[in-house]
């Protein structure tokens, strides 16, 4: 018995000697928020948007960008103050209690591993595309290899990872840079009227739109404990949000003054992106296929470090906390420093939540994505109030960080109204994926409060 008990604290010694390794400096952080954020959606619900508000989407995707960006930078203080590998999990269990903390780390984790499904069939359908190849076979066959191939890198170390993070990012961001550059000189302005066919409202309604689109930065509080110096994580929040909010706004821009409205209802009957259409328009076949290469990159750098970066370390730090689940999910690689059994999980959910496109990809894609809308929603909320405790409660420790929010409190008011106005506009008319975020979050409030959290 004295042997056994002997062998398990050798054990957990083990655990505790390995951690993660610091090595993440500040441009290896940008590209996990830029790659987080330009992912399959602004690809593929611009197009969307496009028919919904006309060339007033542009100023919906700008609104959005704004709104979002307030909301990214309302978590830098929590993260300078708290850097954690659970990302908002610690903020929650400090300032409003254990099960909230747990909530918001799970519920964020929750959808990125949701995102491995539906940004995973994204992947495998511009990879279909690219290869000029038919069927949902191989659109499903793409996104599971891909999908194994981005949870290889990430067992391969967080320095490989992030290399190709940071290359595939820069790749994106170039590509749309000199698209918007390039094309800005060419479009026509009579493209930009009607400004509101829709009116109003059809421009508000092209707002969700826009925030699902550029949602995802605040992935890079889970690399709280990677990052060599923790006042990286809110200058990379911010400048994120700068980077993908110039970049893009240029190049919707370009894409609206390019293409008539009149033509926007044929191209969303069939499913062709705005960015390829404008991109061959203005510069002919070519420019077209790397518009979709540049589709490819967005949606290659949210499954890289997005869906197998942020839920290992979600579970990594659950279970470093004692909390009531495997143990083994808290053992670090002695020579990787990931987590790998985090990883392996990871995968095998976001494979099975691939597969299930093969019914109907279209549709599982939706689904996917308006869940993980939901989980991020439920994150944020619960982090914004993090937020605001964090000032009442420890007013002087804040005082002493080295970054603080800017303009507070009107950059976290306006980071909740971007929520509001996502869950109201979003959900307005899908009731039924409203009440199914409802119910599968109320159940993980349940599970979290009488087991995870259970002494």
């Amino acid at each position: 018995m004295a042997q056994n008990n002997e062998q398990t604290n050798k054990t957990e010694g083990a655990l505790q000697q390995v951690s993660l390794a610091k090595k993440l400096g500040f441009w290896y952080l940008w590209a996990i928020a830029v790659g987080a954020v330009v992912g399959d959606g602004i690809f593929m619900l611009m197009g969307s948007a496009f028919s919904e508000a006309g060339p007033s989407s542009v100023l919906a995707f700008f609104i959005a960008g704004v709104l979002q960006a307030f909301l990214m930078i309302s978590f830098g203080e929590l993260a300078v103050g708290m850097p954690s590998a659970g990302g908002p999990q610690l903020w929650g269990e400090r300032l409003l209690g254990k099960e909230w903390g747990v909530i918001s780390n799970l519920s964020f984790a929750i959808g990125w591993i949701i995102a491995g499904g539906s940004t995973g069939l994204a992947i495998g359908a511009y990879t279909q595309q690219l290869l000029g190849l038919n069927g949902v076979e191989w659109q499903i066959i793409f996104a599971l290899v891909w999908n194994l191939l981005f949870a290889l890198a990430n067992i391969a170390g967080v320095i490989v990872s992030a290399t190709f993070q940071f290359i595939l990012t820069a790749s994106l961001v170039i590509i749309m840079v000199i698209f918007g550059i390039a094309g800005v000189t060419l479009i026509d302005p009579n493209n930009f009227s009607p400004f509101m066919p829709n009116g109003m409202m059809g421009m508000i309604f092209a707002i969700p739109m826009g925030v699902y689109a550029y949602m995802g930065a605040s992935t890079v509080v889970y690399a709280g404990e990677e990052t060599k110096s923790a006042i990286n994580l809110p200058k990379v929040l911010v400048w994120s949000s700068v980077t993908f909010i110039a970049v893009y706004t240029l190049s919707q821009i370009v894409v609206v003054g390019s293409i008539p409205y009149s033509l926007v209802p044929e191209m969303a009957e069939n499913m062709i992106s705005p960015y390829t259409l404008a991109a061959e328009h203005l510069f002919g076949g070519v420019a077209a296929t790397i518009m979709n290469l540049a589709a490819w990159l967005a949606a290659a750098t949210c499954l890289l470090m997005g869906t197998m970066y942020a839920p290992p370390r979600s579970l990594y730090a659950l279970a470093r906390a004692g909390y009531r689940i495997p143990r083994s999910l808290s053992s670090i690689s002695k020579t990787t420093r990931v987590p790998v059994m985090g990883t392996i999980i990871t995968l095998i959910v976001s494979e099975l939540l691939v597969l299930l496109g093969w019914f109907d990809p279209n549709f599982v894609y939706v689904t996917l994505a308006l869940q993980l809308v939901f989980a991020w929603c439920v994150s944020w909320l619960i982090s914004l109030a993090a937020v605001f405790a964090y000032r009442k409660k420890y007013a002087t420790e804040v005082q002493q960080l080295k970054w603080k929010i800017p303009l507070y409190p009107i950059t976290p008011i306006i980071g909740l109204i971007g929520i509001i106005v996502v869950i109201v506009f979003t959900f307005m008319y899908s009731i039924i994926d409203l009440i199914a975020g409802i119910i599968w979050v109320s159940l993980l409030y349940v599970a979290t409060k009488y087991y995870i959290c259970k002494d």
